[in-house]
Parts: C-alpha cells; sequence; structure tokens
C-alpha cells in the first residue's frame, strides 16, 4: 500500500487526474459485468414466506367439501382438502369403462400426521352416498360401489359404462374417516371438525375470529408442512368475511384485503384503484330461462316456446346488462367451453315479427283466455335486470302477463329447484363436464336431486346421451354430442342466454394466480401452491 502511494505521489497533477478516470472507469466496468454477470445467471422468482388476505362475503358454515353448504364452505375446503387427482398414481378403467381401478400414491398423511389410506375413500364415497347428508356430489355417486383391494388401492364399479366417470374420480375430495368414524354418518354436519377441519390439502386451520355476536370475521389457514405436494410459497392464507360489496369494497380500497372474487366485472365498483389487477377465468356455466310445461300446460305449445325464445334479445341483454364481457349461448353446449364442431341449428336470431307471429298459432288451453307466465329469478342483480328486459320483450309480442318473483337463491333452491313449481326459471348450470348432457336433459334427472329444470322428455335424446356415455372413440362420440344438441334445441325447451367469467381481483403483491377454466368459484385456487407475495433474485438451476 505504501508503494503504491509513493508512486501515485511522483505523478503529476495531470497523470494523477488521468489514472483516477482509468480508476473509476474500470470500477464502473467491472461492476457492469459482474451486475450483467448475475443477472445472465439468475432470475427474479418467489421465494416462501409471507401472507395474503382473501375477502369474502358470507359465512362458514360447514368447511367439509362432502356436506352440503354455502360457496363460501366450498372456497375454504379447496385450501383444506386435496382432491383424489393429486392423491392418486393410476386410475384403470377396464374396456367397459364400468370397473375403475384407483392406486393411492404412499405415505399420504392427513395433517394430524394420521395415515391417508383407502379406507378413507371408501369413507367419503359412503358420507357422499347417504342422502341425510344432502351432499352436492350426491348425484355424481349414485349407484357407485367403492371396494377396498389394498390400503392403496380401491375398485369402483358402475351400474353401467360411463367414460366421463375419471372426472368424477379426479374432482373427488376425500374426508378422513379416523375424524368421523365414531359420529354417525347423517351428523357428520354437527361435528366441531365442520368448523375446526383437519384436512390434506395444501393449507390446514390454523384459528379463527369471532365477534360478540358469533359472526366469524377471520379464518386462519398456514402452511401444512405434511403436504404431499409441492408446498405452497405463501406461509400464512387468511380468509376475512363481511357482510356485503360496500364492506368488502371498502376493504380492498383500504388495503385490509388483498383479493376477492366476484360473477361480475369489478372495474366500475370498486372505483379507481391503481392496485388492482382483475383476472378473467372461464367458467363452465351459463344461464338460461327453463320453461316447465308440466306446471303450466301452456308451455307444451312448442310455438309458445319458440316465440319466447325469438323474442329474447341477448346481445341488448349482454351490452345493457353486462357490458358486454360474456358470451352468447344459443345451445346446451357452450361453443367457447367445448370443441365438437358446429351444430346445424341456429337458435340466437332475436326476432319480434317471427315471435308474433308465432304467438298467433299458440293453441290456448280449455277455459284460458290469455297467456300468463310467471318468471322466477334470484335476487341478483344482472339475472333480475335480464328478467325485465324479458318481460318487456314478450310483453311487446303479445304475452298477456308476466309476473317476475324474485327469490334469495338459497330459498329459490329449497322452495322452487326441489320442488319444480314453477312455470319459468332464471337459472345458470354449472358444467362440471362440458359435454355431458345427462344431468340436465335426460328424462331421468327431471326430478330432484336431478338438474333437468325444463322436465324435458325425448326418447331419443335420452338413448343418444346414453349412448354419448358409452363411447370411447372421440370422433363417433362427437357425431353423437351434436345429434343431441340439435334434437334439443329443435324441442325449444329452454331460452339460452350466456356465458360469464369468473373474476378475481387482487393486488399487485400477489403473484402466479393462473387463469384456468372453472366449473365452481373454488376452482380459482386449483393452482394455490404458486401463488405468492415474496420474490428475490435467486440462480437458475
Amino acid at each position: 500500500m505504501q508503494i503504491i502511494k509513493k508512486l501515485f505521489l511522483a505523478l503529476t497533477r495531470k497523470e494523477r487526474r488521468d489514472f483516477l478516470i482509468v480508476l473509476v472507469i474500470f470500477l464502473l466496468s467491472s461492476i457492469s459485468v459482474l451486475a450483467m454477470t448475475i443477472e445472465a445467471k439468475s432470475e427474479i422468482a418467489p421465494i416462501a414466506g409471507g401472507s395474503f388476505h382473501e375477502g369474502i362475503i358470507g359465512q362458514p358454515t360447514f368447511i367439509n367439501p362432502i356436506i352440503s353448504g354455502n360457496q363460501t364452505d366450498h372456497d375454504l375446503s379447496a385450501l383444506i382438502f386435496d382432491r383424489l387427482s393429486n392423491l392418486a398414481t393410476s386410475y384403470e378403467p377396464d374396456k367397459d369403462n364400468r370397473v375403475f381401478t384407483v392406486k393411492l400414491k404412499e405415505d399420504l398423511v392427513w395433517d394430524d400426521n394420521e395415515p391417508l389410506t383407502s379406507d378413507d375413500v371408501i369413507y367419503t364415497i359412503n358420507a357422499i352416498q347417504n342422502p341425510e347428508n344432502h351432499s352436492p356430489l350426491f348425484k355424481n355417486w349414485q349407484g357407485v360401489e367403492a371396494e377396498r383391494v389394498s390400503e392403496l388401492q380401491v375398485k369402483f364399479t358402475l351400474p353401467t359404462s360411463y367414460v366421463f366417470f375419471k372426472n368424477n374420480l379426479e374432482r373427488l375430495p376425500i374426508i378422513p374417516k379416523h375424524i368421523f368414524d365414531k359420529i354417525p354418518l347423517d351428523n357428520i354436519g354437527l361435528s366441531t371438525f365442520s368448523l375446526r377441519p383437519v384436512g390434506d390439502g395444501p393449507y390446514k386451520f390454523e384459528s379463527f375470529k369471532t365477534r360478540r355476536d358469533g359472526f366469524i370475521t377471520e379464518y386462519r389457514f398456514v402452511r401444512n408442512d405434511l403436504y404431499h405436494g409441492s408446498k405452497p410459497y405463501i406461509q400464512d392464507f387468511y380468509f376475512n368475511f363481511y357482510s356485503s360489496e360496500k364492506e368488502l369494497f371498502a376493504a380492498f380500497r383500504q388495503r385490509e384485503i388483498g383479493g376477492f372474487g366476484e360473477l361480475l366485472p369489478l372495474r366500475d365498483k370498486i372505483g379507481k384503484t391503481s392496485n388492482a389487477v382483475v383476472e378473467k377465468m372461464p367458467m363452465a356455466r351459463y344461464y338460461g330461462v327453463f320453461m316447465n310445461p308440466i306446471a303450466n300446460s301452456i308451455l307444451k305449445d312448442i310455438n309458445l316456446r319458440k316465440a319466447l325464445i325469438a323474442a329474447t334479445p341477448r346481445e341488448k341483454i349482454i351490452t345493457e346488462v353486462m357490458s358486454g364481457e360474456v358470451t352468447t349461448v344459443t345451445s346446451p353446449l357452450v361453443k367457447n367451453l367445448v370443441n365438437v364442431g358446429s351444430s346445424s341449428v341456429e337458435n340466437d336470431n332475436y326476432n319480434p315479427a317471427t315471435a308474433k307471429d308465432l304467438i298467433k298459432k299458440v293453441v290456448l288451453p280449455k277455459g284460458t283466455t290469455e297467456i300468463n307466465l310467471t318468471l322466477i329469478v334470484p335476487q341478483i342483480d344482472f339475472l333480475e335486470k335480464t328478467a325485465e328486459i324479458l318481460k318487456q320483450e314478450w310483453l311487446a309480442i303479445g304475452i298477456n302477463r308476466v309476473n317476475i318473483i324474485a327469490l334469495n337463491p338459497d330459498d329459490l333452491v329449497d322452495r322452487v329447484i326441489k320442488t319444480r313449481e314453477y312455470d319459468l326459471v332464471l337459472f345458470g348450470n354449472v358444467l362440471e363436464n362440458p359435454i355431458d348432457l345427462f344431468p340436465f336433459w335426460h328424462s331421468s334427472q327431471r326430478f330432484y336431486p336431478g338438474l333437468n329444470l325444463s322436465m324435458y322428455q325425448n326418447f331419443d335424446v335420452d338413448k343418444t346421451i346414453e349412448t354419448i356415455r358409452k363411447t370411447t372413440d372421440e370422433n363417433t362420440r362427437n357425431g353423437l354430442i351434436i345429434k343431441a344438441q340439435n334434437l334439443i334445441t329443435n324441442d325449444a325447451p329452454a331460452i339460452f342466454l350466456f356465458s360469464l367469467p369468473y373474476y378475481y381481483v387482487h393486488n399487485e403483491r400477489l403473484e402466479g394466480v393462473d387463469s384456468p377454466l372453472i366449473a365452481m368459484s373454488a376452482d380459482r385456487f386449483k393452482n394455490i401452491t404458486d401463488w405468492n407475495v415474496l420474490r428475490a433474485r435467486v440462480f437458475k438451476k
């Protein structure tokens, strides 16, 4: 160091200045080269840690995926309970697609460290099939026999061939037998574990908070270190509960929560929030008006049904009510969800003149002098507005009276859908399998828990749908699907309206949210292990 100092002092003033300039250039160049080398060999990547708060309108009641709860229950269950698709290593159907053998992964455990085995799978099926539990999965598992082959293998035997059964298997959540085994199956919903669940998913229950009046304000989940799959990045996942949209939106603007989901576009509702990122997820669901000729015999006249369809202004509804951000639906198959070719039936032409001509051909039942209809609709803003537009258009073509009844969605299901007591009902069909027409259009599904809301009967359609479910060749199956679609559309049992996406709104801190096709809002958590709020530069592997 002394030698360098003496050499430096021996230089002239100009030489010292030049030396310092060269030294600075050298240092800056070295730093720049080092920075570029680090950047080339590294990347910004998510790291474990942090927390995230999601807001929900409503209250949890049964955090149990096989019990009929509300949407909040399903959302929370999605983080706690894993699906069979993630727990199994193989699905082996026989040549007739009637017997399926499933093998579980080894060393699976519940978050209390108890082993997860085939016994849990069989127990889950029994619980679903128990009518006392009113399971939302009941319709998918009627007549299915589950047999223990070994600790890791289960054999499922179906009453008939069903090529889409693998979809039911993959979506099946499993509940722990060792927790519920001593509780009668029909009392599962009364268990304390419905609010303090033990699961096998990427997160586990930690705690919840309530107000003095019993309103649950917060649920805290933490990363499940016993989870068999990739561990989630976010350490603590919170759900905050609110009574109204106003409270929810205010909480987001004030950054009390980092995200929330909704069925409608929300940019106009949350205001100018600079940190809002809106994810648009395609949803396997469509809305329509289902006509019940059993409740009102005048609807047996196909001229009336076709008149109502011709007088339905889908584009007007989409523009005025939905801000144009939805997809028009004109048949039982939603075009943007399936790829099976085109239907020969076009049923989306708004033509009031044709509708008026059809009304003139309607034969009124004996003792009837007017066409009076009642339309039941859920108390949801965009559906009520849709109903009002339909009413005005139908009155304009000669319908004498349209009475709109708006009901709380839960009441509508219990008092209307289950009993089939309606002329017309504006409702949404959730398509667990977008090309399986059986749940909504086979005559065997006319009564609850079936979903044939139009009480539709057509022998040719029944046979075609049954054949579709047994056909393994894709080209042959697609031809049959188009045939069934055309038959149904020609019979005009419903007015197909629109399909809308699911919107997930979150702040800029959250990354990793995917936008997959979802059937239910809880499906937004399919890739929850990729969600992250912390990131750092790390060297590439």
